[in-house]
């Protein structure tokens, strides 16, 4: 067993399950854009779409997030959906990203690449709650990471920021290693901004697997610029078409092409009953 190796099946041990919490909202005042470009941020303007100002915050010393202020000056973080349930966040920080990155934001280890608008697109435009093999395909269009090379293929979207979903990939990733499942890992920030930040960080990084590892340390992670947020926001929604209200949701698809799905730790039921071959 190499040394990355070790370090996940170490992981895979002490990971502890809490409960998930409820993302985060930010209200302020008039002059909430200039407050927080007196502080130290770096803001970019993303346009503006019906009543909202969209704006990719990089706060100095913190890590950015997408923020969207209305006429009253209130703002809220997270991503934004048209009517019709289609997503253009990932659009819109592309869009300025052509412009150049704000001077702040520093680089990152590695960019996850180019987030193709027609990937989005497709996503945007499913509509409904995705059966389960459906979901799975979902998963594989997504950005991510794998670990194992042997037995079915296993896919997960998992939030950085959410102790169940760290401990469903520690032990996924424990299995993969050990020769029974072949893992995927969609980071996708679920809970918030602090999620979309944490989940950018890891794509962004060079090695995703330890990055992942290193998210659930408090540190030793650049801030996600450039292309990266747009992977965010793909793999956001991407999990939202699944239909899935909680994480992590799991995915497995068989010998014979059967899918299933499980969410939380769930999953442990298909090594239980021996679905797992």
């Amino acid at each position: 067993m190499c040394g990355s190796q070790r370090r996940w099946a170490c992981a895979a041990a002490g990971v502890l399950v809490l409960a998930m919490e409820a993302g985060s909202c930010l209200a302020g005042g008039n002059g909430l854009v200039e407050r927080l470009r007196a502080g130290g941020a770096e803001m970019m303007p993303l346009g503006r779409q019906g009543a909202l100002e969209g704006w990719l915050v990089s706060p100095s010393g913190g890590s950015p997030y997408t923020l969207y202020v209305d006429d009253t000056g209130h703002g809220v973080m997270g991503l934004l959906f048209a009517p019709d349930g289609g997503g253009m966040t990932g659009e819109q920080v592309a869009a300025a990203q052509q412009g150049g990155a704000p001077d702040k934001a520093g680089p990152v280890e590695r960019s996850a690449g180019p987030v193709r608008a027609s990937r989005i697109e497709r996503a945007s435009k499913a509509s409904g709650p995705a059966p389960a093999r459906m979901a799975f395909d979902a998963a594989s269009m997504g950005e991510g990471f794998e670990l194992g090379q042997a037995g079915p293929q296993v896919a997960i979207f998992a939030d950085p920021s959410c102790l169940p979903s760290r401990a469903a990939v520690a032990e996924l990733a424990r299995r993969a290693l050990e020769g029974e499942v072949r893992l995927r890992v969609v980071p996708v920030g679920a809970r918030g901004a602090e999620a979309e930040a944490m989940a950018g960080a890891v794509l962004g990084s060079e090695d995703r697997a330890l990055a992942w590892l290193k998210s659930g340390r408090g540190g030793g992670l650049r801030k996600p610029v450039g292309d990266v947020m747009g992977a965010v926001a793909l793999n956001r929604l991407l999990f939202e078409r699944t239909g899935s209200e909680f994480v992590p949701y799991v995915l497995m698809r068989g010998t014979d092409a059967t899918v299933r799905a499980a969410v939380g730790l769930d999953f442990r039921d298909w090594f239980r009953e021996g679905a797992v071959k």
